[in-house]
């Protein structure tokens, strides 16, 4: 949340394959990063399979759809 605020973040695009689970907090990250005041989707992504087609178009439509600045990121 903190990140979100500082780099005044819009919106939070999770790549991740896995569930969004709570933290230490007790908090999912979509729950932070909508208390922080960002918007916040989960698209799994994996770089392993080669038909990603969906993921990407949910991507893209995400870019269209969502408020910048964005903050993406994977499990890597």
């Amino acid at each position: 949340a903190r990140t979100i605020r500082e780099h005044a973040i819009k919106s939070v695009i999770d790549l991740r394959l896995m569930a969004d689970a709570p933290d230490e907090t007790g908090l999912t990250e979509a729950e932070a990063a909508r208390r922080a005041g960002a918007a916040y989707r989960h698209i799994p992504f994996s770089s392993a399979r080669a038909d990603q087609r969906a993921s990407l178009l949910a991507l893209l439509a995400a870019y269209r759809e969502m408020p910048p600045p964005f903050l993406v990121h994977c499990s890597s």
